[in-house]
């Protein structure tokens, strides 16, 4: 933890409980349901014309679906509508891998302890003229080494794995949302999309 206060502003180290529970808690977006719900917005866009979605938008509950359509409600060009989209694409991706910096650091850190306490069985091992104190001090030696190595192979390495998978399907999700709304806003035929 000190290795992460060092390397990171504080609020970004008190946010560590949130980030870990992610790899916990986290539920995985339901890519059907998205899907089925762009398409009936999509069609309800060209049946009756994109001003129809501004009643709708209180049915909308994921807040990116909401600012686009509001933004293609609202008239803004395409090219605005992707830019500002990918934008928060990017910023959220930009959140998922300081959390996960923060967790590769700690289990770097980790590592260097795990190479200290290698190097603390190289003194001992040198310090043979005392028969006695080799068995006390290899035991904290390893015992050290074994915590260090469980902490990163258990704990810090998994954990960043398992938010690179989160990251990469929240970022899929929201690249489906924005092709979505960009088909939306062109007045694209949905239903062929919608059985892939």
């Amino acid at each position: 933890m000190g290795v992460g206060l060092v390397g990171f502003p504080l609020r970004n180290v008190l946010g560590l409980p949130k980030v870990i529970m992610k790899v916990f808690f986290n539920k995985p977006e339901n890519l059907n349901h998205l899907i089925e719900q762009l398409v009936s917005l999509a069609e309800t866009a060209r049946r009756d014309g994109l001003l129809a979605l501004e009643s709708k938008s209180s049915e909308i509950d994921d807040p990116f679906i909401a600012l686009g359509i509001q933004m293609a409600v609202d008239g803004t060009r395409p090219e605005v509508i992707e830019e500002v989209m990918r934008t928060e694409i990017a910023a959220m991706g930009a959140r998922h891998k300081e959390g996960k910096k923060i967790l590769e650091l700690i289990g770097g850190a980790v590592r260097v302890r795990h190479d200290r306490h290698l190097a603390r069985v190289v003194l001992m091992l040198g310090n043979l003229s005392d028969p006695d104190s080799i068995g006390p001090s290899m035991a904290v030696a390893l015992i050290g080494t074994l915590y260090g190595a469980l902490m990163a192979n258990l704990v810090c390495i998994p954990f960043t794995e398992k938010l690179s998978i989160r990251s990469h399907e929240e970022a899929m999700a929201k690249e489906i949302i924005l092709r979505g709304i960009m088909g939306i806003q062109s007045g694209d035929n949905p239903r062929p999309f919608s059985k892939s």
